[in-house]
């Protein structure tokens, strides 16, 4: 019988734990126990291991290569910043060093360092595919579009059956894909021997097409492969997913008041904008970003980050974590938090988190933040669903890629969302329609600047013209004006939205 991976793994883990055990000052056998240990998801014995491995071996690759793919893993690419260095500077000649080195000083704002990191990786390698991608994924998030488009037209030449260049040019400019780019993108969607990745980027590549074409119904047809592909590839437990948001409302319930106490922090600066990927979160914030006195510091995973530092893993979806915390370890969340929005832009009034999950936690947030801003962005949900289904999310979120399974997971967001507006006081969050936003820029721009409690400025309505690196789906969407096209489009779908609707709950 062959064994399960899961027994597999823990047969491994305790071999290597008595391996680093027999050699504590060796650092081999404390890295391959480290590896394992984040491998399995024990994530914080897995940072001592690797933590001791360094410091007992500075110059040990595979050590700071594993503790940097660790921080990376968890979004605190702040402390995965100087491994990747580290490992740069032993392997200066390697290319998948540079570029992980690259996007991390991109996700933590360092565009112009990213931008330099890859310039001397391309020195090396001037026809590199995977170099040339992240190198026009860069650009594309500082708003060098057109830069962009060339790199990514550079990437296809170096690697023309890589779907992934081909993907990112759809979404950054559907038109700039030729008649034979697009026949080689069938030929990958549907060839036996191609990666599962390379199917489903080439699927999602043609959906964005054919749907800019108006050929919806094609369109329909390669995003049900897409997302079927997509969903086999990520594990996902829809039912302890729901019931973990189900669970977040009982952290601040009316026998739990959301009332801040000695846990609050007294500050101003942070702005937290959230709701459904998708919602019109992306634009909220490009508006306020273009106020003199705001810094956008985009999807920042920080406060889930240091409430799971502090309360242990999953604390901040625990309501017994939570409720057993004590005031100063809850106020220790909150001073943290401030103190890494405060370090990114000194000088602000205000930092936005555009984290769009954060809608999780609202209640924390209030408890211990009650001077931050709140912002909740709803759109029309089967819109929602729709750009949800048509955008390959990075990472392992599982949900947006079954219609019905988006449904089910909307309509838990809906419970526990009714929950915070009962339970919050009024002025602790406000709620802004995507829609609103499109058929009334100025007014609404006007309400969220007030709400946030700056004086009005006219660059809030010109937000496609501030430079800021944006590093999301709506990357090119928020360097033009406002456009109306996005609030028709479900329209074009309806037979291709009907698991959705009935998960939903409105058929």
């Amino acid at each position: 019988m062959v064994p399960s991976r899961d027994a597999d793994l823990a047969r491994r883990l305790d071999d290597a734990r008595r391996a680093s055990a027999a050699a504590p000052d060796r650092p081999d056998p404390l890295v391959a126990y480290g590896a394992l240990l984040r491998a399995s998801g024990a994530l914080a014995d897995a940072q001592l291991a690797l933590e001791r491995a360094v410091m007992l071996a500075p110059g040990h690759a595979d050590a700071r290569f594993q503790l940097a793919e660790l921080y990376a893993g968890v979004g605190n690419y702040e402390a995965a910043i100087p491994h990747y260095e580290a490992l740069v500077a032993l392997v200066p000649g390697s290319l998948p060093a540079l570029t992980l080195l690259a996007q991390a000083l991109a996700v933590e704002g360092r565009s112009a360092d990213a931008l330099a990191i890859l310039e001397r990786a391309l020195a090396l390698a001037p026809h590199d595919a995977a170099v040339l991608a992240t190198h026009g994924m860069v650009l594309a998030e500082v708003g060098r579009i057109d830069a962009a488009g060339a790199v990514y037209r550079r990437a296809i030449e170096a690697a023309p059956h890589n779907a992934y260049a081909y993907h990112a040019l759809a979404k950054l400019r559907p038109a700039a894909l030729t008649a034979n780019d697009r026949r080689t993108l069938e030929t990958l969607a549907g060839a036996a021997t191609a990666t599962a990745r390379d199917r489903w980027e080439a699927s999602f590549a043609l959906a964005i097409a054919c749907d800019a074409d108006g050929d919806y119904a094609r369109a329909a047809q390669h995003l049900l492969v897409a997302n079927a592909l997509r969903r086999r590839s990520v594990a996902y437990d829809e039912g302890a997913t729901l019931a973990a948001l189900d669970r977040s409302a009982q952290t601040d319930d009316a026998a739990f008041p959301t009332a801040p106490g000695t846990s609050a922090i007294d500050d101003e600066l942070p702005v937290f904008i959230f709701g459904l990927p998708r919602s019109g979160t992306t634009l909220v914030d490009q508006i306020l970003a273009s106020h003199p006195r705001v810094f956008g510091a985009g999807e920042l995973p920080r406060f889930e980050m240091h409430a799971n530092e502090l309360l242990g893993a999953g604390g901040a979806l625990d309501p017994q974590i939570v409720r057993a915390a004590d005031a100063e370890r809850l106020r220790e969340i909150g001073r943290r938090y401030v103190a890494d929005l405060r370090r990114r832009a000194p000088a602000a009034a205000r930092i936005t988190d555009k984290m769009t999950l954060n809608f999780r936690f609202a209640g924390l947030i209030h408890r211990l933040l009650p001077r931050a801003r709140m912002i909740h962005v709803r759109r029309a949900p089967g819109e929602t669903a729709l750009s949800c289904f048509m955008q390959n999310f990075a990472g392992e979120l599982g949900w947006p890629y079954d219609l019905g399974e988006i449904g089910r997971y909307f309509r838990a967001y809906e419970r526990l969302m009714a929950h915070w507006r009962a339970v919050l006081p009024p002025d602790a969050m406000l709620e802004v329609r995507y829609e609103d936003v499109v058929d009334d820029l100025a007014g609404q721009a006007r309400r969220i600047v007030a709400f946030c409690g700056l004086e009005w400025d006219d660059a809030c309505l010109r937000f496609y013209e501030t430079a800021r690196t944006v590093r999301t789906a709506s990357a090119r969407d928020v360097r033009q004006p406002i456009y109306r096209t996005s609030l028709e489009r479900a329209q074009h779908y309806r037979d291709l939205l009907r698991p959705f609707a009935a998960a939903y709950g409105e058929e």
